[in-house]
C-alpha cells in the first residue's frame, strides 16, 4: 500500500493532461494505473471499477491507502487521514493535488466527498 501510495507521491505538482501518463502531463485515471504499474501491477485505466481487473468494491468505512475512490468520470487514491490524490482540471486547482474527504479541512472538496459512487481495491 505504502508502494502504491508513494509511487502516486511522485507525480504532485505534475499538469493535467486528458490521456496523459507521463511527468509531462497525466489524467486521474493515468495517475492510477502508473501508480500500480511502477508497482508491478495492472489495473484498468478507467474512472470505473471493471470487472476482470483487480479492483474490486470495498465500503467506505474500510479505504485504506493505496484504495481508489470513483467518482462520476473520475478516480483518486487515498493516502491518509481524509486526504487523496488526484489529478484534476477544478480551476484554480488544477494538475496532481491532494485533497481532502474531511469537511473544515483546507483542501476539502465537498463536491466530490458529496458524489464518491464507489471505493476499490486490490487488497
Amino acid at each position: 500500500r505504502r508502494a502504491i501510495a508513494e509511487a502516486a507521491l511522485l507525480y504532485r505538482g505534475t499538469h493535467y493532461r486528458w490521456g496523459g501518463k507521463s511527468p509531462l502531463g497525466i489524467d486521474c485515471s493515468g495517475l492510477a494505473s502508473m501508480a500500480y504499474m511502477l508497482c508491478g501491477i495492472c489495473i484498468y485505466r478507467d474512472a470505473d471499477i471493471v470487472e476482470g481487473f483487480p479492483i474490486h468494491a470495498i465500503p467506505r468505512e474500510r479505504m485504506r491507502k493505496g484504495d481508489l475512490l470513483f467518482f462520476p468520470g473520475h478516480v483518486g487514491m487515498y493516502i491518509r487521514n481524509g486526504l487523496f490524490i488526484h489529478s484534476t482540471s477544478h480551476e484554480g486547482d488544477e494538475g496532481v493535488v491532494l485533497a481532502s474527504l474531511t469537511p473544515g479541512h483546507p483542501r476539502y472538496r465537498g463536491d466530490l466527498r458529496e458524489t464518491m459512487t464507489d471505493c476499490g481495491s486490490i487488497f
